[in-house]
C-alpha cells in the first residue's frame, strides 16, 4: 500500500470515531499511555497507533491512541494553555485543567 493510500485509510478510520477530523498531522506506529501518580509513571492500559490531527470544529487540534489493549481509545483535544514536552523518547502532556500529566 502506498503512503498516500495508507494516509487516506487512516483518516477514514479516525473519522469513524470523529467525523470532524480532516488531516493527520503526524502519526506513530506504537505508543503507550502512562499517568503520573504518586511520584511514578503508571501504565493506563492504552497501547496502539497514535495520531495527531486537525478538525473542522473546535477544538481544532487533538491526538488519539487507537487502543489495541482494550475497548477504549484515548482521545485528547488540544487547547490553549495545555502543556506539552517532547523528548527523543517521550511526549509528556499536561491538560490546562488537570494537575497531573499524561505521558506517551
Amino acid at each position: 500500500m502506498s503512503t498516500a493510500m495508507r494516509l487516506q485509510w487512516n483518516i477514514r478510520v479516525l473519522q469513524r470515531h470523529d467525523p470532524a477530523i480532516t488531516t493527520i498531522v503526524d502519526q506513530f506506529t506504537y505508543a503507550v499511555l502512562y499517568r503520573y501518580e504518586e511520584d511514578r509513571w503508571v501504565k493506563r492500559g492504552v497501547e496502539g497507533s497514535m495520531f495527531v490531527y486537525t478538525r473542522t470544529d473546535p477544538p481544532i487540534h487533538g491526538f488519539c491512541i487507537l487502543n489495541r489493549e482494550g475497548a477504549g481509545n484515548f482521545v485528547q483535544p488540544l487547547r490553549r494553555g495545555d502543556e506539552m514536552e517532547v523528548t527523543d523518547d517521550y511526549i509528556i502532556y499536561r491538560p490546562v485543567d488537570v494537575g497531573l500529566g499524561e505521558g506517551v
